[in-house]
């Protein structure tokens, strides 16, 4: 007499189909949230220091007025020149 041994069929859960679907709506959701949702309310309004931040980072220096106005002044360094002094021994490992 011979044993048939059958197969088992594989049958998805209504469990993992329902899993499945989750992670998937949970993916969904994130790609939609980083790269496709408006900004938020609170990044559309700044407060008060980054606005003024803003504007000041807008600000341009002419640099030819800066220095066209040192000349003018007549500006001269309050600090002397560093002098060399020694720089050491000839031979540093000879003793004193």
């Amino acid at each position: 007499m011979a044993i048939v041994v059958g197969e088992e069929k594989n049958k998805l859960s209504f469990v993992a189909i329902g899993g499945f679907v989750v992670v998937f709506a949970i993916l969904i959701t994130a790609t939609y949230y980083f790269f496709f949702a408006p900004a938020p309310l609170a990044e559309r309004i700044a407060p008060v220091e980054l606005q003024e931040a803003s504007e000041l980072s807008k600000v341009t220096i002419d640099v030819t007025k800066v220095t066209d106005l040192i000349t003018q002044l007549g500006l001269e360094p309050q600090i002397a020149p560093v002098k060399v002094g020694e720089l050491g021994r000839e031979n540093p490992f000879l003793t004193f």
